[in-house]
């Protein structure tokens, strides 16, 4: 059995690495207990302790390989103090203080209709950085639920970046 991998960021859970080797460096993080859904094991996580949203971490597995990880942030939670963009914006600060510089792509405004605005798209929100193993976007991606959310990927790559259903459908 290999070695349990040192997971420090989100960028450490990086593609094609051994499904085991990243369990264990999850635990070894205090991360346990997810949830098997299809290709995805769901744990219900606080990632980032300065964020009080819900958050869960979720693996995507592709035959024993680590396919791509998405941290999910729900926004039910989001209120008078802390609106869609002042969320965005912490959390894009966060990164960048971590990764550097992103490759940004904005259009459209932060406000009440933008479960419409991505579904026309007229909204796109992302931020992307290079990794070692990948890229690791930030973004709102369009749901076919309606469901708004923000969610951070690290995957080998993407789709084009006028595409707005990058996001992980299959959580709820």
């Amino acid at each position: 059995m290999e070695a349990p991998i040192k997971i420090q960021t989100l960028a450490d859970l990086a593609p094609n690495l051994p499904l085991q080797q990243v369990l264990s460096g999850l635990i070894e993080k205090g991360i346990k207990g997810g949830i098997e859904e299809g290709n995805n094991i769901i744990f219900e996580t606080v990632w980032f302790p300065e964020i009080t949203q819900r958050q869960r971490l979720v693996l995507t597995k592709k035959v024993n390989r680590l396919e791509k990880a998405t941290l999910i942030i729900d926004l039910q939670q989001v209120g008078e103090h802390e609106t869609l963009r002042e969320l965005y914006g912490r959390i894009q600060a966060m990164l960048s203080r971590t990764f550097g510089s992103a490759v940004t792509r904005e259009k459209g405004v932060f406000g009440p209709n933008i479960a419409a605005e991505l579904r026309n798209g007229n909204f796109i929100g992302t931020s992307d950085w290079s990794t070692p193993t990948g890229i690791l976007r930030l973004g709102i991606p369009y749901r076919l639920d309606g469901i708004v959310r923000i969610e951070i990927q690290h995957a080998e790559s993407f789709p084009l970046s006028t595409h707005v259903n990058w996001g992980l459908e299959e959580v709820k």
